[in-house]
């Protein structure tokens, strides 16, 4: 496997406007950006199409961080500048998380020159565009063999998933010798989708003021929209639509992209056969909005009712004890997991023990000290109210394990409790993901190297129980989903090579 291969989980959102204010369609994306801070705080940006500019056709700001910190609160001069300095008709925006959370230098440099929406000039209008996307490529190493070959003979400069795209789209625009039709545009997605194994949800604008929104064949990860008398609006989550426009918000189905321009807004359009749906269950369980809805699937919801399949398989009489998350994505959980308990007669209460203090995520870090260094110093233990007490905590996940250990240990010294139970809304994540989630090798996941007997050991717990695969697509209600990092069970061809390939060495 390739080391600096780029795995992360990042989000995107999309904003035409067709009659208004251009400075408005910034400053929505920026709002939009902030409703799915969540799916990424390393960098961002935002680029916005200027039909009338004397010097680029796209303007693009990016910066390390997240958005608030890049563009500034509302209000601010600095905020204003920017989106003063991005207006247009058109703007697309994206925030990333990465593999690589050590910002040294020369690590600093390199995030942000891999900060999108990446953007690609021409002296041809239509063959200027920007894109900023979510996802993995599977097939990431096939591809860069072949278009840095002696045939296709392309420079490298970053060796990312991201610079395949941008040479892929930008060699089916190099042989168009006119202004691409809808067709052209349709056909183009058709062409990457041949040679693309993987995820990949993205939002693309070009220079004569086209925004496209397209989703892989297997919609791995999710992309929605909304339309309104005044525009089209696009991101990874529908929590962002709600709070820009009035309009229905629908989801993008696999294999389908939509156009809006000045002409009009087009499609729905299926640019490729849609194939196994596999919306990744993870979005589900750790990394969505609780209000979000993917593809028709409430995520407060399934959550509550994940907790409620975990309390129906308790073997623990919990009577007197105290339930609380490991903050922030497990609260609905622990309300499905109390309520079901109290439907058994058994009592408990739900508390909150744990102020979080470090809302950056660390189970994206990869430097062992400068993660154990944020866990140390991600949580304050409330005091007193679990002095000799018996403490259910409820998590999401356990992935190395780092964040959980760190947390019971405090929970006991510093808070005083007597016993600590641990409580997963997910199965034992066990096989490394091919398609955007930084688990990339079995190696870095606990329950892959150990029994649930010796994880409890190792993070200090009395006890330890998971969901199961069953409960876990029984609580989001309806097959469709990729669970390989729970079966092993990989939707695409490289996803399974990748995992072959790991387990030869």
């Amino acid at each position: 496997m390739i080391e600096d291969k780029l795995r992360d989980e990042c989000g995107v959102a999309a904003v035409k406007i067709l009659h208004g204010n251009d400075e408005l369609p910034p400053r929505l994306v920026y709002e939009m950006l902030n409703s799915i801070q969540n799916r990424g705080d390393l960098s961002c940006g935002i680029a916005t199409y200027r039909e009338k500019d004397e010097g680029s056709i796209i303007r693009i700001e990016k910066r390390l961080g997240k958005v608030k910190e890049a563009f500034g609160e509302p209000g601010t001069n600095q905020f204003n500048e920017k989106m003063a300095y991005l207006a247009g008709p058109i703007s697309i925006g994206h925030v990333r998380y990465a593999t690589s959370d050590n910002l040294r230098v020369e690590d600093e440099e390199r995030n942000r020159i891999r900060a999108q929406p990446y953007v690609q000039e021409h002296d041809k209008r239509f063959k200027n565009f920007a894109f900023g996307w979510n996802g993995n490529l599977a097939n990431f190493e096939e591809l860069m063999e072949e278009v840095g070959g002696e045939e296709e003979n392309y420079h490298l400069k970053t060796k990312t998933d991201t610079e395949l795209i941008k040479i892929s789209l930008t060699r089916e625009l190099f042989h168009l010798d006119r202004i691409p039709s809808i067709e052209d545009f349709v056909n183009m997605f058709s062409k990457i989708s041949n040679k693309f194994d993987g995820a990949y949800s993205l939002s693309y604008l070009d220079g004569n003021g086209n925004l496209i929104i397209a989703r892989d064949p297997h919609g791995f990860k999710p992309l929605a929209y909304s339309i309104d008398p005044s525009g089209f609006y696009a991101a990874s989550e529908s929590v962002a639509l709600h709070k820009v426009t009035d309009g229905k918000v629908k989801d993008l189905m696999p294999g389908e992209l939509m156009i809006a321009n000045e002409k009009g807004i087009h499609g729905p359009f299926e640019f490729a056969k849609p194939r196994k749906k596999s919306l990744c269950v993870f979005e589900l369980i750790y990394f969505a909005n609780a209000p979000s809805v993917l593809d028709g699937v409430n995520v407060q919801k399934s959550r509550e009712q994940m907790g409620a399949m975990l309390a129906l398989k308790e073997d623990y009489d919990f009577n007197g004890a105290l339930v609380a998350p490991i903050p922030e994505t497990p609260r609905p959980m622990v309300n499905g997991y109390v309520k079901g308990l109290r439907e058994r007669k058994i009592d408990v209460s739900a508390i909150e023990i744990l102020i979080k203090s470090d809302s950056s995520r660390t189970f994206t870090t990869d430097d062992i000290d400068r993660r154990q260094q944020r866990i140390d110093h991600k949580f304050d233990i409330s005091p007193g109210i679990v002095e000799g007490k018996v403490v259910v905590l409820l998590d999401d996940s356990i992935v190395r394990g780092t964040t959980t250990r760190s947390v019971i240990k405090s929970v006991k010294e510093e808070g005083g409790a007597s016993e600590i139970h641990v409580r997963i809304g997910a199965p034992p994540n066990i096989y490394p993901c091919s398609y955007g989630i930084d688990m990339p090798t079995q190696a870095e996941l606990v329950a892959a190297t150990m029994q649930m007997e010796e994880i409890a050991d190792y993070i200090g717990a009395d006890s330890l129980r998971y969901n199961d695969l069953e409960s876990i697509l029984k609580a989001v209600g309806h097959e469709g989903f990729c669970d390989a990092c729970f079966s092993g069970e990989y939707p695409t061809e490289w996803g399974q090579k990748n995992f072959e390939l790991e387990k030869r060495g």
